[in-house]
């Protein structure tokens, strides 16, 4: 039987500001997330991985939310992982959101 309930129930916001281009920034992703989306509130292309070091200097492999784009995961079962991310755009301010149960 999972340790999830059906539903999660408290949300999370976090803004991550990508101060400096193509630096690597990080976002912990509170325990227990089952919902995890991202944009970036300017509409310029972002780049996300879940490992270090593939961002900053774009090294495959890493993934890229495209100006106006938004990253949706549902049904996770997330403990402890961290969300890497980099723009090309100083100042860029990368809008996170999660569900825990």
């Amino acid at each position: 039987m999972s340790t999830f309930p059906r539903y999660a129930a408290t949300p999370t916001t976090a803004n991550v500001t990508l101060t400096v281009v193509d630096t690597e920034y990080t976002y912990t992703i509170p325990e227990k997330t089952t919902k995890l989306k991202f944009q970036n509130r300017s509409n310029n292309t972002i780049r996300y991985a879940f490992v270090t070091a593939k961002v900053a200097t774009p090294t495959a492999p890493y993934f890229t939310v495209k100006a106006t784009g938004l990253y949706y995961e549902d049904n996770l079962k997330l403990f402890g992982k961290i969300l890497y991310l980099a723009g090309t755009n100083a100042g860029d301010v990368v809008e996170i959101e999660t569900w825990q149960v």
